[in-house]
Order: structure tokens, then C-alpha cells, then sequence
């Protein structure tokens, strides 16, 4: 953007030029390097025009939904998909539970995996996790980024198989609740 002349870059692209500096780039001056990145990532969930899923009792709706934008979308429908679809996922909920007629009762094994997945970090010594965070990065920007080969995915799969299994070693520290904090209704501390 030199050729606009420094000061006038730095005036019309204030964000621009800080968020370049913050980058280590000098927009207004300078060159910047331009790579190819993901923006965002759409759908995965496949689901059938009434955002319905495989797996009864599950609806999707908007973005996580493989669904009326394929894997990209014009800015701005991200929204109105949410909107659109969650309207019909509400309306077909209320239809399918009317011809289900009962609820079933939960299944006691899955329950109970799912709270011992939940706590699992609770059961580990706490520790960072940016390091874990940063290697992951590395993984899919070295292996599974815009420019990717088979022996790159294969690695990329290793690399993030590695830092799962350290993920699934490093504890977390319970949350604060709301609950527990000094003068609330029905808190644990002492007073």
C-alpha cells in the first residue's frame, strides 16, 4: 500500500496498520506477507432438509449444520441460517415429540461416561495448557493448513494424536461458580 503514501494509509487504515504492527509488518511503509489461511470452518453435522441428524433426537441448525451453504457461505447468512433453520429445528422438534408420544428414560451407561468424560480433568494435576495450544497450531498450520499432501495429513493425525493423549493427562482447576463466591445465597465460604 505504499504507492497511498505512509501517512495516508496510517489515517484511512488505522486497525489495519496496528493490528500489522502488532504482527511484526509495516503496512503503511513497508511490505506484508500474505498467506493463504482458513477463516472459518462450516458444517460436519450432516443433517436433512428439517435438521434432522442420524441420531434421533439430535437437530442442527446454522453453522455447525452441513446444510444450505455447503462448507462456505456469503458474509452476513450466517445469521439469517440460524435464524431460518433454528425455526424449523424448534417446529419439527415440537412435531417429532408429539409423534414419540413418551419420553424415554436415559440411557444410565452413557450418563455415567459422559459425567466421568466431563470431570476427567478434575482427576489430573492442573497445568497450562498453552504450550498444548501452540503445538496444536504448529500441527495445522505444517500439516493440514491450505497446501496439505497425504504424507502431511498422516503426520498432521500423529502430531494431534500426541497432543490429545498429553491434553487428556493435564488437569484443570473446578470453575468458580457463582454459588461459591464470599456473600452470595447459599455459598460454601466462610464468612
Amino acid at each position: 500500500m505504499g504507492h497511498l503514501g505512509p501517512e495516508n494509509v496510517r489515517k484511512k487504515f488505522a486497525g489495519m496498520v496496528k493490528r500489522c504492527a502488532d504482527s511484526g509488518f509495516d503496512l503503511a511503509a513497508g511490505k506484508v506477507e500474505v498467506v493463504p489461511t482458513a477463516h472459518y470452518f462450516m458444517g460436519g453435522v450432516v443433517v436433512d432438509p428439517d435438521t434432522r441428524t442420524a441420531m434421533e433426537g439430535l437437530y442442527v441448525a446454522g453453522e455447525d449444520a452441513g446444510g444450505a451453504h455447503g462448507s462456505n457461505r456469503l458474509g452476513g447468512n450466517g445469521v439469517a441460517n440460524s435464524t431460518v433453520f433454528g425455526g424449523i429445528a424448534g417446529d419439527v422438534m415440537g412435531v417429532d415429540v408429539r409423534r414419540i408420544g413418551a419420553l424415554r428414560d436415559p440411557d444410565e451407561q452413557v450418563l455415567a461416561a459422559e459425567v466421568e468424560r466431563a470431570l476427567h480433568p478434575l482427576t489430573r494435576k492442573p497445568a497450562a495448557v498453552h504450550s498444548l495450544r501452540h503445538k496444536l497450531q504448529e500441527a495445522m498450520w505444517e500439516d493440514v493448513g491450505v497446501m496439505r499432501t497425504a504424507a502431511g495429513l498422516e503426520r498432521g493425525q500423529k502430531r494431534v494424536a500426541e497432543i490429545r493423549a498429553e491434553l487428556m493427562e493435564t488437569g484443570s482447576t473446578p470453575p468458580i461458580l457463582p454459588s461459591t463466591l464470599p456473600g452470595t445465597i447459599g455459598s460454601t465460604w466462610p464468612r
